[in-house]
């Protein structure tokens, strides 16, 4: 079984993190998913389930799993009792809460096991019709026909299968996303959106495993940052989302988030002037205090990539960050990630406003500016340990949280030299 308590995994936890070592899980090696036997896929299911809570414990981010023994079957019928239990395990999984920690099948190569590279891709697959089907209702997983992979996004991959001549998305979460955001709130917040024409088409959402399934719309394109057209296109609908005045119990509060990631980080952040940086992005928050402003639903990861062109019009689409903040941080979210300078960064708030933007939303945009470079920089470091490496993207997301604080201040000041807040 497993028989680490819990105050020896946290300590594990803690003493991993110090030293940058991200940890899996081996589950217990009496696991057989090939057993058809009632009891024993009982006992297989609380081994995962153990094994999971102990990760969590120390933050693993995968539990290992041994598939199975043949057991005088032939490949092909253990295969099939070890893929119709592992969909039993999968919904205790997520019915206690373990959707952030990926469950890892093992490849044994051995001739009496299962687990080779066949046996784990057509499992893969196996679980994606049994969840799909189970997510749009549907009896006959045949129906789902010509699901392959679409792209790996910066947070996520997305699968495309059709079914009854509809085309659909899969939203799978990347390594280690399901860290990176609250999936329940992403939940939350498409129900917000239901029945707005802003957001995507929402078929099936999970709160636990931060799986999505949307319509697929056909011809479809995202933003060109570089095209005025667009960019105006993409900033009328925000001011049309945001004049909504939606609302949703959680904030969005940059500098908390921003713990939130380096503690995630665990290790010294790689930039060798990151604490100064740091001092310099967390001073903002005392001008963000003092500036005036408003809360409402804001989208957070308001890229352009997330800003669909359609034949039936334009669309924002992946609410995950999504909370209640000033509706400025949205404009800056936009230009970061689009790359501009201070020249587009102001020419992108007269787009948004339909006039020019007052110096306290010029302080404002400034702040969110350099406070979301130094998160998204963070960001970045995160999932460097998953092997995903944005380094090119998370220097440029760090140049401005290094030099977008002395426009914040200048902006500040010169609101205050002209009887701002009096």
């Amino acid at each position: 079984g497993v028989n680490v308590g819990e105050a020896t995994a946290r300590k594990l936890g803690q003493a991993a993190a110090e030293q940058g070592i991200r940890l899996s899980l081996h589950a217990p090696y009496f696991i057989n998913l090939a057993n058809p036997d009632p009891d024993s896929l009982k006992k297989t299911t609380a081994y995962i389930l153990d094994a999971c809570r102990a990760a969590d414990w120390m933050g693993a981010t995968r539990v290992v799993v041994h598939t199975g023994a043949l057991m005088k079957r032939t490949r092909r019928e253990a295969l099939d009792i070890a893929l119709a239990s592992m969909q039993e395990v999968l919904k205790a999984w997520e019915g206690e809460g373990y959707g952030h920690i990926a469950l890892c099948p093992e490849t044994m190569g051995k001739l009496g096991q299962l687990g080779d590279l066949a046996d784990e891709t057509e499992q893969r697959r196996s679980s994606m019709l049994s969840y799909i089907a189970q997510a749009i209702h549907l009896e006959d997983k045949g129906r789902i026909r010509d699901m392959h992979m679409l792209k790996k996004g910066m947070t996520n991959k997305l699968m495309r299968f059709s079914c009854d001549g509809e085309n659909y998305l899969l939203r799978i979460p990347g390594e280690g996303s399901n860290k990176l955001t609250n999936r329940r709130e992403e939940a939350v917040v498409y129900s917000a959106l239901a029945g707005k024409g802003i957001s995507d088409e929402i078929v099936h959402i999970s709160g636990e495993t931060g799986f999505k399934i949307t319509r697929f719309w056909e011809g479809s394109r995202g933003c060109d940052k570089t095209a005025e057209a667009d960019v105006a296109a993409c900033m009328a609908l925000l001011g049309k989302f945001h004049a909504m005045g939606l609302s949703v119990p959680h904030d969005f509060n940059i500098f908390e988030k921003l713990a939130y990631y380096e503690s995630l980080r665990g290790e010294k952040s790689t930039y060798h002037n990151y604490e100064a940086v740091r001092a310099q992005v967390v001073a903002l928050k005392d001008i963000l205090d003092a500036l005036p402003g408003e809360r409402t639903l804001c989208h957070i990861d308001s890229v352009p990539d997330n800003f669909l062109f359609t034949p039936q019009g334009l669309y924002l689409i992946d609410w995950e960050y999504a909370g209640m903040c000033d509706p400025w941080i949205d404009v800056a979210m936009f230009c970061i990630s689009a790359a501009y300078d201070k020249e587009g960064i102001d020419r992108t708030m007269v787009l948004y406003a339909g006039r020019e933007p007052t110096l306290a939303e010029k302080a404002k945009v400034y702040c969110y500016v350099a406070a979301g470079g130094l998160l998204w920089s963070e960001w970045s470091e995160y999932k460097q340990q998953f092997g995903v490496n944005y380094s090119e993207y998370a220097v440029r997301q760090y140049r401005y949280a290094r030099h977008f604080p002395a426009h914040a201040q200048e902006a500040y000041a010169q609101w205050q030299r002209e009887g701002g807040g009096a």
